[in-house]
């Protein structure tokens, strides 16, 4: 009988399929709840946004936005600044405490973050926010390491060769030391 029912439906067209106990189901009439493992959420492509507030890292941030939509799913971006960290000078803790230091670090870090943030937000994009302090390629490489990343997205600053085999730069250092892809925009 069950037989008879799926050629009849198989010829008017319906969607059909039997499931595991050999019943008939109509698919039209089904919701398909697809539920993400650890191992797929884990599979997702992270992005690694260092920005300093420079209009390179404005303009690598755009350009992040603009290329979004090439993926299956969006990335998680991780969007993160470096401050270096404030000379060690004697007696220093006299004159300032250690509060001050840390809201110098975080009203610095929220200045460098605010203009990446602002384009962020206005497309709509979620991310996650580091504010770190230490020597900035390494810093940033450490973060991309211990935050299992696929890629780091960062803008130039727009130094002429000439300055930057005289100084380097932190664009590259972190090419040097990164063990994943780096994108540079410039």
């Amino acid at each position: 009988m069950a037989g008879a029912r799926e050629l009849d439906a198989r010829a008017r067209g319906k969607p059909i399929v039997r499931n595991r106990r050999g019943l008939i189901l109509d698919l039209r009439q089904c919701v398909i709840v697809r539920v993400r493992s650890q191992s797929e959420e884990s599979k997702l492509l992270k992005v690694l946004l260092p920005v300093d507030g420079s209009p390179s890292a404005i303009n690598a941030t755009r350009k992040l936005i603009d290329t979004l939509g090439w993926y299956r799913e969006s990335p998680a971006i991780e969007l993160c600044t470096v401050h270096l960290p404030l000379p060690k000078v004697p007696n220093m803790g006299q004159f300032v405490s250690k509060e001050m230091v840390q809201k110098y670090y975080a009203d610095e870090s929220e200045a460098m973050l605010k203009p990446s943030r602002d384009l962020l937000d206005a497309a709509g994009i979620a991310c996650t926010v580091h504010r770190l302090v230490g020597p900035i390629a390494e810093t940033i490489v450490e973060r991309a390491r211990q935050s299992g990343v696929d890629m780091i997205y960062m803008g130039t600053r727009g130094m002429s060769a000439l300055a930057n085999m005289a100084m380097g730069s932190v664009t590259t250092r972190v090419l040097h030391l990164a063990h994943i892809p780096v994108v540079l925009i410039h």
